[in-house]
């Protein structure tokens, strides 16, 4: 047995990327709220998507729920920029 084969066997994968299922989630939960209390809270953090884009705007989510301010689109949208603004977004 070679050290190659026993760590292929003990390290474990990294879970697959779905951009389009994260793009459709993070829609949903903008144009209804409750989806993000229902089914993203709690199962979903920002760090566990694929794109920085969706990590951003989930973050912007998470705060704006987080200060319990009315989950409008505009104030996520607000929070999305002001996250843009302070990291830069690099190439996936």
């Amino acid at each position: 047995m070679t050290v190659d084969h026993v760590l292929a066997r003990t390290t474990p994968k990294p879970p697959p990327e779905n951009p389009e299922a994260e793009a459709s989630l993070l829609g949903a939960v903008l144009i209804d709220p409750t989806v993000y209390e229902n089914v993203v809270r709690g199962r979903i953090a920002p760090a566990s998507l694929s794109r920085e884009q969706h990590r951003l705007i989930l973050g912007a989510v998470e705060r704006v729920e987080s200060r319990m301010a009315a989950e409008a689109l505009a104030s996520i949208f607000d929070a999305f920029v002001a996250a843009v603004k302070r990291t830069p977004v690099t190439a996936a």
